[in-house]
């Protein structure tokens, strides 16, 4: 063959791929690769591509194999183990995961393309071809055992068989389920959901809903999702801290719960005797001396999460107690980072709710 192709790169990850994570950072490191802090890249993993940037806080599983020309991984992005990704470039965005066995690749071309935006999720087993360009939006989900085509090809063209290559798009806060097929050349707009084990060959509007074999829209962006009131956010937001606390104290934390006008506290004590403190914000009622006398730089963590839009004067007043702030309105996440607010932020992602990450 004229051009070699490598499938697995057996010598490096026989050698590369089993040094300690230190050393294979520093490996990658002195060959031009740009690593922050605290990236963790597992035993057996390797990545083989010319140009490396890889974001603070960032993990890859072991046994998982990267290749491409270019490679840029957000901070705090995970990809799980024994995954194969193979793309001309590859792009994942801040905070995305990419579960266990996952495979991206098959016939390439100069157009494979992966980008993955931030916040985004590739569940396990699914199978994504780039052929042609693949795009994901921001936080969009992507269940597991689902396969994404950019191209249809077997029979002879030349013959009249058809023979497809076109790229897929999907926007943000799109939810594709389990079992999805998605032919070459659809494109998802922003928010749409496709039912599980669909088959979709054609565009998906945004903000519908579409489901079946083929796929059909069966809800448009007039009436789906739901309208909420405020009342109703508030409601729901009470019943998923309600199962939080639940939670926490089934792995042995102790939750104290206590109601003001307007907002609720909760002290959380752990295992060692060190206090956390969370306050809910329902009405915008919290007053910024509640958490300037709450002594914040003296806990182990202290969050406050708002259903309605944080102002600045208050996120900076957390920021100087060393406090963690969480905008429900805003869907963004800032100050200093601690265990209950991680805890939180990712308890949270199981009902829909992510925030894009301020610093």
């Amino acid at each position: 063959m004229l051009i070699k192709h490598t499938r697995f790169p057996i010598r490096q990850m026989l050698t590369v791929g089993l040094l300690p994570g230190p050393l294979k950072n520093a490996y990658y490191r002195a060959r031009g690769a740009i690593i922050g802090p605290n990236v963790s890249i597992g035993a057996g993993s390797v990545i083989v591509a010319r140009e490396i940037k890889i974001g603070e806080g960032a993990t890859i599983g072991f046994g998982t194999y990267l290749k491409a020309r270019a490679v840029k991984i957000g901070r705090y992005a995970r990809i799980g183990a024994t995954s194969f990704i193979d793309a001309e470039t590859i792009t994942i965005g801040e905070d995305a995961k990419i579960n266990e066995q996952v495979f991206v690749g098959g016939l390439s071309s100069p157009d494979s393309h992966l980008r993955i935006g931030a916040r985004t999720i590739i569940m396990q087993h699914t199978f994504i071809n780039v052929a042609r360009p693949v795009t994901i939006g921001d936080d969009t989900g992507i269940g597991g055992r689902c396969s994404i085509f950019t191209h249809g090809s077997w029979q002879n063209m030349l013959d009249g068989y058809p023979v497809t290559f076109a790229p897929v798009t999907i926007g943000n806060n799109v939810w594709i389920p389990w079992q999805v097929f998605i032919m070459p050349g659809v494109t998802i707009g922003d928010g749409a959901t496709i039912g599980a084990g669909s088959l979709v060959t054609r565009e998906i509007p945004a903000g519908s809903l579409a489901v079946g074999s083929p796929a059909k829209v069966i809800r448009t962006a007039e009436e789906y999702p739901t309208r909420l009131d405020h009342g109703r956010r508030a409601e729901m937001l009470r019943g998923m801290l309600a199962e939080f606390g639940g939670y926490l104290e089934h792995e042995g934390l102790r939750v104290a719960w206590s109601q003001e006008a307007g907002f609720d506290r909760a002290e959380i004590t752990g295992r060692k005797g060190r206090s956390h403190r969370l306050w809910v914000d329902y009405d915008g009622a919290l007053p910024g001396e509640d958490i300037e006398r709450a002594g914040v730089g003296e806990r182990l963590g202290a969050v406050l999460l708002s259903l309605p839009p944080i102002g600045q004067e208050l996120r900076q007043t957390l920021e100087r107690q060393a406090g963690m702030w969480l905008d429900l309105a805003a869907k963004e996440r800032g100050g200093v980072a601690n265990p209950l607010g991680e805890e939180l932020a990712d308890f949270l992602k199981r009902f829909g709710v992510r925030f894009a990450r301020t610093t």
